[in-house]
């Protein structure tokens, strides 16, 4: 009699299937459950952060944000360092640092579109800030520095979903039309005001006054040049000043970076010097231009730095010559004796003139002087 024994169970196939499927699914759960934790943690950074900005509302108008700081603590519950100051160039703004953070709550953070700050900016690897949207954070795992800028009377509006604060746009204080002009001491201005009025990077100007005009590369408010007072003055210099177009003494500073429509668009009678950003009165018959615009005789015994592209030969009817971006006089008459670097002496001059050892000094000046072997030509 015989007994057959028939074992049910699975292939390798099956059990190797049925693992790939629960790691799959595990996967899937990790991935699920590390970004709801960023998110949990986002959020609550952000709440902490605007119950902070909150509390330094009042304490940025009285300056006394440090104190606030140390009440508070310099790190979150999440153990990111936190750090506040007061933006010195516009004391209507201040800042909250989060410092070393993960780069995923970094991004999580940006993916919330919190508005309350009115700019956030980040330091990621290299140092390098204000990369666009989700660049902030970097591509390593942590983000060196994420800093919030805040206005100082911004308006809490409501709470969104997921712990989205949702806020209205900076307060315009100056709501008066006779005094529309706001400074960062927060005084409202009339457009007429004879002093420049100091209103911060993000301030209104000519937006709100149209005779006025920022200085440049300066956050200063002032009455426009060619108006008023300076109405013979249009032009306006790199420091706020305004000038003439016919004073032919005055050399305007424009700025280095400053194109030659800049200073032709007010005096089509000037022109842009060659370096230095000077818009000047063209030099009259033998005078030649300097490299910043000034005005030099035909007849200077001293070289003269007139940059690339001088016209100084054509300029002083070849009495001078160019080289290297200087302007040399050409020794003859009482001064033919020139020096290596192109000075012009007379050949009764008392002291050694330095001439080089290719110089010429009894060529040009008889038995009155000799040239020694070190190139200096010395009376006898």
């Amino acid at each position: 009699m015989s007994i057959n024994n028939f074992d049910s169970g699975r292939s390798m196939v099956e059990m190797l299937g049925t693992l790939a499927i629960i790691g799959v699914l595990s996967v899937g759960a990790i991935v699920g459950y590390s970004y709801a934790m960023n998110k949990y943690r986002a959020n609550q950074t952000i709440n902490e952060l605007t119950i902070r900005a909150m509390g330094l509302q009042d304490q940025v108008r009285k300056g006394e944000i440090a104190e606030l700081n140390m009440e508070l603590g310099d790190k979150t519950k999440l153990g990111y360092t936190v750090d506040a100051w007061i933006d010195e160039g516009d004391p209507r703004y201040f800042y909250i640092a989060l410092v070393d953070i993960p780069s995923d709550i970094c991004r999580q953070i940006l993916k919330t579109k919190w508005t309350l700050p009115t700019k956030i900016y980040g330091i990621a690897p290299p140092d390098e800030w204000e990369k666009p949207d989700l660049e902030v954070c970097g591509s390593g795992e942590i983000t060196k520095q994420m800093d919030f800028e805040f206005y100082r009377d911004f308006a809490k509006i409501g709470t969104g979903d997921g712990g989205e604060i949702e806020t209205l746009a900076p307060l315009d204080a100056c709501s008066d039309p006779d005094f529309p002009l706001q400074g960062v001491d927060g005084k409202c201005y009339a457009c007429s005001e004879s002093k420049s009025v100091m209103v911060g990077p993000r301030g209104k100007c000519q937006s709100v006054c149209p005779d006025r005009r920022m200085v440049p590369n300066s956050e200063r408010c002032i009455l426009a040049c060619g108006v008023g007072d300076d109405a013979d003055k249009p032009v306006m210099d790199y420091m706020g000043m305004c000038h003439s177009c016919f004073d032919e003494d005055d050399r305007i500073w424009l700025g280095s970076d400053a194109d030659e429509a800049d200073c032709r668009r007010v005096c089509p009678n000037r022109i842009l010097s060659r370096e230095g950003g000077y818009c000047h009165i063209p030099c009259g018959e033998g005078f030649f231009t300097g490299v910043y615009g000034d005005c030099w005789s035909c007849s200077e015994p001293n070289i003269v730095g007139v940059g690339e592209g001088s016209p100084c030969a054509e300029e002083c009817d070849g009495k001078r010559y160019v080289k290297d971006k200087f302007c040399y006089f050409i020794c003859s008459g009482d001064t033919p004796l020139k020096n290596r670097v192109g000075t012009c002496y007379s050949c009764s001059y008392q002291y050694p003139v330095d001439v080089g050892v290719d110089g010429q000094c009894e060529e040009v000046c008889g038995e009155k002087r000799y040239k020694d072997d070190s190139g200096y030509c010395r009376l006898k």
